[in-house]
């Protein structure tokens, strides 16, 4: 999605430079907890007995969700490369203007293999 790509543009470091596979990995864990405050606070908010909010619920089925396409292979440009870097930095939001950009899947395990735009799959 555009918000996953925004999220991982701040995450460019400056001076620009490719990322190592550990920040690679340290970039998607970040995004993957995104939530967590939120979904603490609508936790604390429940009363005993009561059933979860709606937003409590979409933001655990989407965390779950991510959580399952990281095992697999989570889609995102390819932040080891120095050019998609300079790409990704200069993006202005537009989904059409990705295209140009290096993908990759990364799994949990450790294992990243090349992908392509648009996202195929659990993406």
């Amino acid at each position: 999605s555009v918000y996953r790509i925004l999220f991982l543009q701040d995450e460019i470091p400056d001076p620009l430079r490719p990322l190592t596979d550990a920040e690679v990995h340290h970039a998607i864990e970040k995004y993957l907890h995104r939530e967590d405050e939120t979904l603490a606070a609508l936790k604390a908010e429940r009363r005993p007995g009561r059933p979860k909010s709606t937003k409590h619920n979409l933001l655990e089925q989407q965390q779950d969700q991510e959580q399952k396409e990281y095992e697999s292979g989570f889609w995102i440009p390819d932040m080891r490369d120095e050019a998609t870097l300079t790409k990704l930095r200069n993006w202005k939001g537009e989904w059409i203007a990705l295209s140009p950009l290096s993908y990759v899947r990364v799994e949990k395990s450790g294992k990243i293999n090349e992908s392509a735009f648009p996202p195929k799959g659990a993406a």
